[in-house]
């Protein structure tokens, strides 16, 4: 669903509607309303889910990306419902590049309502490295899939924008990863979520390879 494009980020836009006051509201309650479905209906798609992170203090003073690896449209969901309860409210908004392709009526209505941008040029929206980066200076959660569309574990090189974003904003990478079995006619996921760490001097392929540190932990 995300993708991350490899450029730098341009002088800073007027503020736009994606990061107005009142839209950022309506975000935050739309995601606060999901919270209890999504919980409700993520174990029916996940097996097994583990958060080696378990904050006692959260400090939205320090942008934070969450970064996860891709092999399912359902996939940020999933990670986001395995977050502990408590740095899941912390954390909003949570914002997400998303495939331009999926922008059209009405379609379009819901993703703005739940946090998502287009990831590359838009007629008519904010897109790209260049929203997200204003979205985090604002404490703003962004999530991203460096591998920028679905792939199988390791099936695919990480884009260079989770890097660039990164680096313009000097902020924390929450890693998660997620791995997806099938037996039978059954298909479910495993999820595991990771300690903050600085994103600091990290490649792309080094913050998706975060993700992947994770595999061990995955218990299906």
């Amino acid at each position: 669903m995300n993708r991350s494009k490899s450029n730098t980020i341009t002088d800073p836009a007027p503020e736009s509607l994606l990061e107005s006051r009142w839209f950022v509201a309506m975000v935050v309650i739309t995601q606060s309303i999901l919270w209890l479905p999504t919980r409700m209906v993520a174990p029916l798609f996940v097996r097994k889910s583990q958060s080696l992170w378990q904050p006692t203090h959260i400090n939205r003073d320090r942008p934070l990306i969450i970064s996860s690896n891709h092999q399912c449209r359902m996939d940020h969901f999933l990670v986001l419902s395995s977050l502990p309860w408590r740095a899941y409210f912390k954390l909003m908004p949570y914002r997400f590049f998303t495939a331009n392709d999926l922008f059209f009526f009405p379609l379009n209505i819901i993703l703005l309502l739940c946090g998502s941008f287009p990831a590359f040029q838009h007629k008519r929206l904010p897109y790209g490295l260049r929203v997200a980066e204003q979205l985090l200076l604002k404490s703003q959660t962004i999530f991203i899939f460096p591998e920028g569309k679905r792939s199988p574990w390791r099936g695919r090189p990480a884009r260079s924008g989770v890097a660039v974003l990164a680096q313009n904003v000097d902020c924390d990478i929450l890693p998660a990863s997620v791995l997806w079995h099938k037996r039978g006619w059954i298909r479910q996921c495993s999820v595991v979520i990771g300690q903050p760490v600085s994103a600091q001097n990290l490649t792309a392929q080094k913050i998706l390879d975060l993700s992947f540190k994770l595999g061990k932990h995955h218990r299906i």
